[in-house]
């Protein structure tokens, strides 16, 4: 009774493919081999370079204070860096110093041709030198973009050394850093 039956069978048919034809079953694996390293090749350097690297950070600034007071505050210093990994790069720093306990905190942003880097600092004040001040402790870098993208470094070693007019700055930041 194969008249009577309910399920009606269709013939397969061929779905086209989007490779180009191929008389031998020996050149479709070697093919297909071809097509999965190709998408290898393509996806291995953006997950190899996800994972975070160590870095030196040596950076020397020329800074002046371009816009805001020092009391109450906050100045905005701008310059120029030098240094690893920031050479020919731009900074600035927002900072706010509070003289009853000798402190200076803020952040600061270093710009060059590979991306964008910022982060806070905290250091301690120094005025035992006539016209000058010094400021010394620590920075660590919070975030980035570009090149800096997800920078992270804590414990860097920072100093300051100015004119008591802003004119004149020099900053420093040392120690590692990762990204």
């Amino acid at each position: 009774m194969k008249g009577d039956s309910l399920i009606e069978v269709q013939p397969i048919t061929a779905v086209p493919c989007t490779f180009p034809a191929v008389k031998s079953s020996r050149l479709r694996i070697p093919a297909l081999l071809s097509l999965l390293v190709a998408v290898a090749l393509v996806a291995g350097p953006a997950s190899a370079s996800a994972k975070p690297k160590r870095h030196r950070i040596d950076v020397t600034a020329a800074t002046k204070m371009s816009g805001g007071s020092i009391i109450p505050g906050p100045a905005i210093d701008r310059g120029t860096t030098s240094g690893k990994p920031f050479d020919d790069g731009r900074i600035k720093l927002t900072v706010q110093i509070d003289l009853a306990t000798l402190t200076a905190t803020g952040t600061f942003r270093i710009r060059d041709a590979e991306g964008t880097a910022f982060g806070t600092f905290d250091m301690d004040m120094d005025l035992s030198t006539p016209g000058e001040v010094d400021f010394d402790g620590t920075a660590k870098f919070t975030g980035g973009k570009g090149a800096y993208k997800g920078i992270k470094g804590r414990n860097l070693k920072a100093h300051d050394h100015n004119t008591l007019d802003g004119q004149n700055g020099t900053v420093e930041l040392k120690g590692f850093a990762t990204y």
